[in-house]
């Protein structure tokens, strides 16, 4: 139903309907929030995700299925951990095996370019791909292969997948205009129009947005099919056709 969000608490939403009457669900009953936007009507919208950036964002995907765009810090993380300004988060600090992609030079022409491998792989920005495994992320690449490691600086690289498993994340997600998709432990909405937003990683990001930088809140993600999810169906046609001149 069409409705018009008032706020969010831990474990209900309080809506308006559609005579303007206020209504409290249980956050238990409701599966998803989607913004009703009036130019979708016009055609496709066109998100810009580098606002306040003087370049367009890279971009961080997690084993999760996570997506943080932003980009590599400038402080390196200690240990084999990964340093990312991302744009919902600020800082955060991640092991490389939550780390999934991390595109590093978004205007790059080979920024759509994934190497197929079994191991860790990075895209430089000749053209040549290394495989190896990824023992760092920083000012340097740092990248173990036949018994030794090649350091290269990271203005040299455009892109570095990882070789580890797929770890689907269940609960809350959020879907922000900015390209962020992010699994959630927390999220309360404001009278005033300000939302609150915790993370599932130790420690837990938070962060405070306004409610129209949301783009989808999802609460029991397990309850959403993806369609591409979906086998096809095939359905017999009645026989034959007829023909009318």
């Amino acid at each position: 139903s069409v409705v018009r969000l008032i706020s969010i608490t831990s474990d209900s939403i309080l809506v308006r309907d559609e005579a303007g009457k206020p209504v409290t669900y249980p956050r238990s009953r409701v599966a998803a929030l989607l913004p009703v936007l009036e130019s979708f009507a016009n055609g496709l919208i066109e998100l810009d995700t580098s606002a306040g950036l003087a370049s367009p964002p890279g971009r961080l995907e997690l084993v999760s299925g996570e997506l943080l765009p932003g980009r590599l810090s400038t402080q390196e993380a200690p240990g084999e951990k990964l340093a990312w300004e991302s744009l919902v988060w600020g800082r955060v600090e991640l092991p490389l095996d939550q780390a999934g992609f991390v595109l590093l030079a978004p205007t790059s022409a080979l920024a759509s370019r994934r190497p197929i491998a079994t191991s860790d792989a990075a895209i430089l920005a000749n053209g040549d791909s290394l495989e190896g495994f990824v023992a760092g992320l920083g000012a340097k690449l740092l990248l173990e292969r036949d018994h030794a490691t090649s350091e290269l600086p990271i203005d040299r690289v455009v892109s570095v997948s990882f070789a580890n498993p797929v770890k689907p994340v269940g609960g809350a997600w959020a879907w922000l205009h900015n390209g962020s998709a992010v699994s959630i432990s927390k999220i309360e909405l404001s009278a005033a129009g300000d939302v609150t937003i915790a993370g599932t990683q130790t420690p837990a990001p938070n962060a405070t947005l306004r409610v129209g930088e949301l783009r989808a809140l999802v609460f029991q993600s397990a309850r959403v099919v993806p369609l591409s999810s979906l086998g096809l169906q095939i359905v017999p046609a009645p026989g034959e056709r007829r023909w009318t001149p």
